[in-house]
């Protein structure tokens, strides 16, 4: 299957849209709540005998709602829209009409996680420049440097996490249960945010690199980034071994 074919499809499908409106929502939304949370929090419990003190949000507390954000319901829909992209369906006539026509899982596959990879960046990239307008907007001392470069990372994150989901649908065909694994491994991991030493390795901190917001140096997210790489390509790779030919009666 072509590249160009699955690019019509999540276009026909409206997935790249709606993919690309959630992030765009995710990365408005998530500096403006963060901003203005101390006015509502003031409003809300301020009175003659109690007094609310709510601190002013610095630009890297507007930058790290939306890593929050778009780490959880952001990627929770990436994945499952990615692993209904890639799954083949439990239709038993369109698998038939898919291995009698192609000679291997990697050619239908293959096509179907890169144009979803692709499709992921791009809405992960309308996220990351509208966070990064609303931040500059509420906060012009902000870094821009720095603002970047860690919106750049989770970028790499969100794509990494919702592209596995799409692996695991490819083996599954389930894409509701991948979308649900890869949101629990992200929950998981974020109980044992505290553990240093499994975060300096772990890819769910590519999802919230607040380190780097703080000053820490590009090479504090090269382990994590690496072993995400790793896992995501002998993932993508193993898709081309999974049983083709013979699983639909013939």
């Amino acid at each position: 299957m072509s590249f160009v074919v699955e690019l019509r499809r999540w276009v026909r499908t409206r997935r790249l849209f709606v993919l690309c409106a959630v992030f765009l929502f995710s990365g408005m939304t998530s500096p403006l709540l963060a901003y203005y949370s101390g006015e509502i929090f003031r409003s809300l419990g301020a009175s003659e005998n109690i007094t609310v003190i709510v601190g002013e949000a610095s630009w890297q507390s507007l930058v790290s709602s939306y890593f929050k954000n778009s780490s959880q319901l952001a990627l929770l829909l990436a994945a499952y829209l990615v692993g209904w992209a890639c799954a083949i369906g439990p239709d038993d006539r369109l698998r038939l009409y898919y291995r009698s026509r192609v000679p291997g899982a990697w050619q239908v596959y293959g096509a179907r996680l890169g144009v979803a990879g692709i499709g992921v960046a791009a809405a992960g990239v309308v996220g990351a420049v509208v966070a990064a307008y609303v931040t500059l907007v509420l906060n012009t001392a902000a870094d821009v440097t720095t603002l970047a470069l860690a919106l750049a990372v989770q970028s790499v994150g969100i794509i990494m996490f919702a592209t596995f989901a799409g692996v695991i649908a490819c083996w599954t065909n389930a894409p509701f249960v991948s979308a649900v694994l890869v949101a629990a491994v992200v929950l998981v991991a974020g109980l044992f945010s505290a553990a240093n030493g499994l975060m300096a390795w772990s890819p769910t901190t590519l999802l919230s690199p607040d380190g780097l917001l703080s000053g820490d140096s590009i090479t504090s997210v090269a382990r994590p980034f690496l072993v995400g790489c790793l896992v995501l390509a002998a993932g993508v790779m193993s898709t081309a071994t999974i049983p083709w030919k013979g699983r639909t009666g013939r």
